[in-house]
């Protein structure tokens, strides 16, 4: 999975623990910090479409929609078209 696989690249005391929406908002963060000059209304909508998209009553990242997922795996690896300015 590439959002396993981005998270233990850039943080590798998570892999041992369950996946929850402060690890993934860290992983934005670093996402975001590694693209500069992309265009910050976009970056914006991704964040809040993300966040939209969780679901607070199961924190996990093993627990979430396969809409999330998908979204959120576009996210990491850019092939949905976001990011570029």
């Amino acid at each position: 999975m590439q959002i396993v696989n981005a998270i233990q690249a850039r943080f590798p005391d998570t892999c041992q623990q369950r996946i929850q929406l402060n690890d993934i908002a860290k992983l934005c963060k670093t996402i975001v910090a590694s693209r500069p000059g992309r265009d910050c209304h976009t970056v914006r909508d991704e964040i809040l479409t993300l966040a939209c998209l969780w679901n607070l009553a199961n924190d996990g990242l093993d627990e979430q929609s396969d809409e999330l997922l998908a979204y959120l795996a576009g996210l990491v690896t850019n092939i949905n078209g976001r990011g570029s300015s």
